[in-house]
């Protein structure tokens, strides 16, 4: 039932209705002028299905009456049928639209703004050694422009130097900041990270900081670290791929031991002395190896204690599978998850059609997606585009290498270079960035019917390079189409097939 809408192929150039037709029980089409979901008779969807391609023609309008004998006039009921587009608002023709390129004096004004008084997450590469030598780790040698495994750890003199760098540019943040330690495997520089957390504990009140880590778990096998992340209630992330047989073909010690059971071991302890501790800030991640199997890692999860007794909070992740061994079993990317993954969503709409059931690892899966559908805001879509879901490098994340180079973020890292801690960011650079992110929108975007949830960013594009990449852009839009049909069609099913859920996602979910 999907339509061909990409504006590159429509049958005819001009202002046309932009959207999507939702495959599901009754018929339903989203519109991208108003943001509306509505339900349409089949009439109006065969009308829409002209709209689709331009203004259609009254030749093209009569064609459908031998489809419609029941219908005398069919040019009238297409009258008509713009007549209440109009009067309602919904359903406008769109138009290609000039891209509005990030770098005028305002966009300038503004970014020294955001950069010097709302920072809002400080991340610390405190080392760049690690436990492990997982066979797809971006830091293993296989990856350009990704620097390998190294012994180098963040100085105490660098670390004072990032939070007296960080912390006087955050003036404008209410809610608590944010202080992510990263690696390779952070816990191996356990006495740096409690010196850094001593330090901003004296100079900031307990409730204004948060404390983030990603663990490959092994260290929670010792009974200080474990102490450690409960007394200073750190929110942990285990990287845990699933089953064990799927895990340890991955995640393996440097001579090549397999993993699972002592993740398993330290998990069982933090849980046993720290029950409240676990329940409130253990979450996972998972690297998808093959996305045929992602049914399995999630019943996994679903049917484990160590998930069921902490956040249940699940993140699946696509694998990058450049530059690994030609024999790796790798999956593709997350279009690959999307398309491999009916059968998951199917199971998850089933468990919230069911009164009183439910799967916690499905749902973290795709709350976040649905949530923004459901309390998305509607109304006429701005005539210029304008390129949007990105942040501002640097101010929702700001990463620190373990020399003091500044990055964008985690994904990135000192792979792209935004200053340093003692020359400061370098605006030029960072507006470079911002320009040519933007430059890689096309006009025709104006005709893409998930242009209010296009989220990429320069983590997607800079991500293999010093460089933006065309052909990165590409496959992250055409991730984006994927998942956002997916999300309207699962959306579309739970308020069909469980209102009470749609009504909690409408209404009650916060995100934060």
């Amino acid at each position: 039932m999907k339509l061909n809408l990409d504006p590159c192929k429509a049958e005819q150039a001009g202002p046309r209705v932009v959207g999507y037709f939702v495959p599901s029980e009754r018929q339903y089409f989203y519109d991208a002028y108003s943001n509306e979901i509505l339900e349409v008779t089949p009439l109006e969807a065969a009308f829409l299905r002209l709209l689709v391609n331009g203004e259609p023609t009254g030749a093209l309008i009569q064609s459908l009456a031998p489809k419609w004998p029941e219908v005398p006039r069919i040019a009238e009921e297409f009258a008509d049928f713009r007549r209440r587009r109009s009067e309602q608002n919904v359903l406008q023709p769109m138009s290609p639209s000039p891209v509005e390129v990030f770098g005028d004096p305002r966009d300038i004004r503004s970014l020294e703004h955001q950069l010097e008084n709302h920072l809002q997450t400080l991340i610390l590469e405190v080392t760049a050694e690690c436990s492990y030598r997982c066979k797809y780790c971006i830091f293993g040698g296989g990856y350009e422009h990704q620097r390998p495994h190294s012994g180098a750890w963040m100085s105490p003199e660098t670390v004072r130097k990032a939070l007296d760098f960080f912390l006087p540019r955050t003036g404008c943040i209410k809610e608590p900041l944010g202080l992510s330690f990263y690696g390779g495997e952070p816990l191996l520089a356990i006495d740096l990270i409690e010196r850094v957390v001593s330090i901003i504990e004296r100079r900031l009140d307990r409730s204004r900081f948060a404390l983030h880590m990603t663990t490959n778990g092994l260290a929670l096998n010792k009974e200080r670290i474990r102490s450690f992340l409960a007394e200073k209630d750190v929110s942990l992330t285990v990287s845990l791929d699933g089953p064990q047989a799927t895990h340890d073909a991955w995640r393996v010690l440097p001579k090549g031991e397999p993993t699972h059971a002592l993740v398993q071991r330290g998990l069982q302890s933090l849980l046993d002395e720290h029950p409240d501790y676990y329940a409130r800030n253990v979450r996972f991640n998972a690297v998808v190896t093959n996305p045929r199997k992602i049914d399995e890692v999630v019943d996994y999860f679903s049917a484990n204690e160590f998930f069921l007794k902490s956040t249940k909070s699940l993140r699946l992740s696509p694998l990058e599978s450049k530059g690994l061994p030609n024999d790796a079993t790798a999956g593709e990317s997350s279009p690959q998850l999307e398309r491999d993954g009916p059968s998951l969503r199917e199971r998850f709409i089933a468990s919230r059609s069911r009164e009183g059931a439910g799967d916690d690892a499905l749902e973290d899966l795709f709350l976040t997606d649905l949530v923004r559908i459901a309390q998305r805001r509607t109304g006429p879509a701005p005539t210029a585009l304008r390129p949007q879901g990105y942040c501002v490098p640097g101010a929702r994340k700001l990463f620190v290498s373990t020399e003091g180079s500044l990055g964008m973020c985690e994904k990135v890292n000192s792979a792209v270079p935004i200053g340093t801690l003692d020359g400061g960011f370098d605006i030029d650079r960072i507006a470079s960035i911002l320009r040519e992110l933007t430059r890689l929108w096309r006009p025709d975007c104006k005709l893409c019917y998930a242009q209010r949830f296009c989220g990429v960013c320069p983590a997607h594009v800079w991500v293999n390079g010093p460089r933006p990449v065309p052909k990165l852009f590409d496959d992250a839009c055409q991730g984006t189409l994927a998942r956002f049909a997916a999300n309207l069609r699962t959306y579309v099913s739970l308020c069909e097939r469980s209102p009470r859920y749609a009504k909690y996602l409408q209404e009650e979910v916060v995100l934060t």
